[in-house]
C-alpha cells in the first residue's frame, strides 16, 4: 500500500473520530479502511506516518507560530490604537456639544420662545397654499390610454377573444 493511501485513511480516521463517529484511533483505522476498501497491513504504519507528520508539523509550526502570533499581536495593536482613536475624537465631539447645548440654555429661554413663534408661524405659511390643488377634470373628448373612446358596451369581448373555429 502507498504512502497516500496510508494518509488518505489517517485523515479519514482522524475526520471520523473528530465527528464522533469512532470512539478509539483503532476503531476509526477499521471505519476508515472500509469505507476507502484498503487495508493496511500493519498498524505500525499508521503509527509510523502519525509520528512524521506530527514531528515535522511541529518543526514547521515552532517558527511559523511565532511568526503568525507577533503579527497577530500587530494587527491587534493597530486596531485598538485605532480604535482608541476614533473613541477620542467621539469624546472631543461629545464634549463640544455638550458645551454647546449649555451656552444655548445659558443664553435664555425668551429666544428659544420667539424661535417657536417663527417656527409656528413657517408651519402655518406651510398649512394655508396659496393655490388649489390641480382638479382633474375628464373631458368627453380626451381619449384614455388604455380604454379610448370605447365604452363596455361598443365591443363585445366575445369578438376580441374569440377561441372557436373561424
Amino acid at each position: 500500500m502507498s504512502v497516500e493511501d496510508v494518509q488518505k485513511v489517517n485523515q479519514l480516521a482522524q475526520e471520523l473520530i473528530e465527528k464522533g463517529f469512532a470512539a478509539d484511533r483503532e476503531e476509526a483505522v477499521k471505519k476508515a479502511q472500509e469505507m476507502l476498501n484498503k487495508e493496511i497491513t500493519s498498524a505500525a504504519q499508521v503509527k509510523e506516518t502519525d509520528e512524521k507528520q506530527n514531528i515535522a508539523a511541529s518543526e514547521v509550526s515552532d517558527d511559523s507560530l511565532k511568526n503568525m502570533i507577533e503579527r497577530v499581536k500587530d494587527h491587534v495593536a493597530r486596531q485598538f490604537e485605532g480604535y482608541k482613536n476614533a473613541l477620542l475624537g467621539l469624546e472631543k465631539e461629545l464634549r463640544a456639544l455638550k458645551q454647546q447645548v449649555e451656552e444655548l440654555k445659558s443664553r435664555g429661554v425668551s429666544r428659544t420662545a420667539a424661535d417657536r413663534g417663527i417656527a409656528e408661524k413657517k408651519v402655518e405659511e406651510a398649512a394655508e397654499p396659496d393655490e388649489e390643488p390641480m382638479k382633474v377634470e375628464k373631458e368627453e373628448g380626451e381619449a384614455h390610454p388604455k380604454v379610448g373612446r370605447n365604452n363596455p358596451d361598443d365591443v363585445s369581448i366575445e369578438k376580441m377573444f374569440y377561441c372557436g373555429n373561424k
